[in-house]
């Protein structure tokens, strides 16, 4: 492989996690919407409110998933 292969391929999974990130923080969000409608989305967002975090659930989701999608581990343990 010459390097410019090696670059392009290094390239494409740098773009894979960033692309990968903003899908878990969308499917994070709409999760976070359908969570939102039951009495647990009350009782978190009540947790958060006691802990002086406002927020809602989309927002929530979409930070969880985006963490959860970027820092997930590969390990086959």
């Amino acid at each position: 492989m010459d390097s410019v292969e090696i670059i392009f391929i290094g390239i494409l999974g740098i773009v894979a996690v960033f692309l990968f990130a903003m899908l878990g923080a969308v499917i994070g969000a709409f999760c976070g919407w359908i969570v939102g409608f039951t009495p647990l989305g009350t009782y978190i967002l009540a947790f958060l409110s006691s802990a002086n975090i406002h927020t809602n659930m989309v927002d929530l989701g979409a930070f969880v998933g985006f963490t959860g999608a970027f820092f997930h581990s590969h390990s086959n343990k």
